[in-house]
């Protein structure tokens, strides 16, 4: 019976200071874990701001290469109109 209540007091193997180090242990690992989910939740959100600005990057030069094949493509048909209209005026 001594031996159950000095294993229930945690006296016995000096298992009473290695669970104070323990405990201590496992709440300073559980601050170092919140403390890294911070940080990789600002990475994230710097992330999530660079993928948005590269969408928009990629959606104006969306926009300008195709203003720029518009005007490549009128050039030639302005060129081809006028053509047709100098060979049909009679000489």
């Amino acid at each position: 019976m001594p031996d159950t209540i000095k294993q229930l007091n945690g006296n016995i193997n000096g298992w009473g200071e290695w669970s104070k180090f323990v405990l201590h242990e496992l709440t300073r690992l559980s601050t170092a874990i919140e403390e890294l989910k911070k940080e990789n939740s600002h990475a994230h959100t710097e992330i999530r701001a660079a993928v948005n600005l590269t969408h928009t990057d990629i959606a104006i030069l969306k926009v300008k290469s195709g203003l720029w094949g518009a005007a490549a493509g009128v050039i030639p048909a302005i060129g081809v109109i006028i053509w047709h209209y100098l060979m049909a005026v009679p000489k």
